[in-house]
């Protein structure tokens, strides 16, 4: 018989193309694709009615800002994803402020991983006013490698204070040093009992 190969990078952008606009998989996979604006946009319109896709991985494909801008119009309206991953995707404070809102309302995201982006204390600043919402469904966050600063972490040290869903958090490579490390630890522990992982 004809052996297939390796899916070559433009069908496997149609094969999540297709997943997303039919339906027949629940999980989108682009790591290391480069994933362009058009393409993104193709992409994220799908997912808006689409209602059997739980699980977006992303990771390394380029969407930069605009997008998690993309992303963030198709989570406004999809009921279904569970799993968002967009690690090191070059992501600011702007394209974080936009998915902070589109995830304050979203039903049933529960894991997003943004580690390795590039935004700062002002992107961490949104995110940690979603962890604190009832609202938000959020239960593991992966902030791996972001710049947080005393500033960054002491946002998330008082939004988790105030609760929410958060039941795994990595900051992993986050430049916490050791002081830093240890403060987030105990005040974590303390003011939030529901978390049980915590990877500094």
């Amino acid at each position: 018989g004809h052996m297939e190969g390796p899916l070559d990078t433009p069908s496997r952008i149609q094969a999540a193309l297709e997943i997303a606009r039919n339906g027949f998989a629940s999980s989108i996979n682009l790591y290391r694709e480069h994933v362009d604006k058009r393409t993104l946009a193709l992409l994220a319109t799908a997912l808006e009615t689409n209602t059997t896709v739980t699980a977006v991985n992303l990771a390394s494909s380029a969407t930069g800002d605009d997008g998690a801008k993309a992303l963030c119009r198709a989570l406004q309206r999809n009921g279904t994803v569970k799993t968002l991953d967009l690690g090191s995707n070059a992501i600011g404070d702007s394209g974080i402020a936009a998915l902070a809102s589109a995830m304050r309302s979203h039903p049933t995201l529960t894991s997003l991983d943004l580690g390795g982006n590039t935004f700062g204390s002002a992107g961490i600043k949104k995110l940690a006013s979603v962890l604190s919402s009832p609202s938000s469904h959020l239960s593991s966050l992966d902030l791996c490698g972001i710049a947080l600063g005393a500033e960054g972490a002491a946002h998330l040290a008082h939004a988790l204070a105030g609760g929410g869903s958060l039941r795994s958090l990595s900051l992993g490579r986050c430049n916490l040093r050791e002081h830093g490390a240890k403060y987030m630890h105990d005040i974590l522990v303390a003011s939030h009992p529901a978390l049980q992982t915590l990877d500094l």
